[in-house]
């Protein structure tokens, strides 16, 4: 049986890479890509073995979709590879009013990875990669109410 991977920021950088690398592995992948027409690009590129789904990690609308279609066509996920992320972008709040970068690069992983979590526990071996930054350690004092100035 084909393994399968979900694949978070699949269309450029790090996650596309890791794509990539489970294509070659014989994994099949679900690119899960904000954008579209990156995600089909990227699909194109990588062959049959791959789907693109979209997935904006800052609208809960849009997570609860790609779960439902998860949910509804795979018995089970192997790995997860939670690669989306966002820095360095200018203040916006999503539609549940969330500042973007937490609802990314938290709130939308976090909420995701525990709902997919019934879909890997019954697999061998299944795995989470949590992709993060160094970012991190550039800031000295980091307070919510500035995160943007």
């Amino acid at each position: 049986m084909k393994k399968t991977a979900i694949v978070t920021g699949a269309n450029t950088g790090l996650g596309f890479a890791a794509a990539k690398g489970l294509v070659e592995r014989d994994y099949h992948v679900v690119l899960a890509c904000r954008s579209r027409e990156k995600g089909r690009d990227a699909q194109k590129e990588l062959g049959p073995n791959t789907l693109f789904r979209k997935l904006d990690m800052t609208s809960f609308s849009s997570i609860e979709f790609f779960l439902h279609e998860i949910k509804n066509n795979y018995e089970g996920i192997d790995l997860l590879y939670n690669n989306a992320g966002i820095m360095y972008v200018p203040f916006k709040t999503t539609e549940e009013g969330f500042e973007s970068t937490i609802a990314t690069n938290y709130l939308g992983t976090f909420y995701s990875t525990l709902e997919l979590l019934e879909l890997m526990k019954y697999r061998e071996d299944s795995r989470i990669v949590q992709v993060s930054s160094i970012a991190m350690y550039l800031a000295r004092d980091v307070r919510l109410e500035g995160l943007h100035e």
